[in-house]
């Protein structure tokens, strides 16, 4: 399923959850707070998706959202994806090593 959310800045993201005590950092992006448009429960580890250079890039994995679901100027959070490039390529790198038939 494919729903379109805009982006939400940190600092809106840490407005709407500052009754419940957490701050975001850059390691982390808000998206939604659209009435009836969000993630939901089972989502978590889904993918946010944007579309830059007419080409799909992962941008966001789903980290969690609120109860109920879609409710109004309540973004959900993800984790973003750049800031873990790295390390996500040396783990593979290092898997291809490891698993290199010779």
């Amino acid at each position: 399923m494919k729903v379109t959310l805009p982006g939400q800045t940190i600092e809106t993201c840490n407005q709407a959850f500052a009754s419940s005590n957490v701050t975001f950092t850059e390691t982390q992006l808000c998206a939604g707070g659209v009435n009836g448009k969000d993630t939901c429960k089972g989502d978590s580890g889904g993918p946010l998706m944007m579309i830059m250079n007419n080409r799909w890039h992962l941008v966001g994995i789903v980290s969690l959202g609120t109860t109920p679901c879609g409710t109004q100027k309540m973004p959900a959070v993800y984790t973003r994806f750049g800031k873990y490039l790295d390390w996500v390529a040396g783990k593979i790198e290092l898997e291809n090593r490891e698993n290199r038939m010779e």
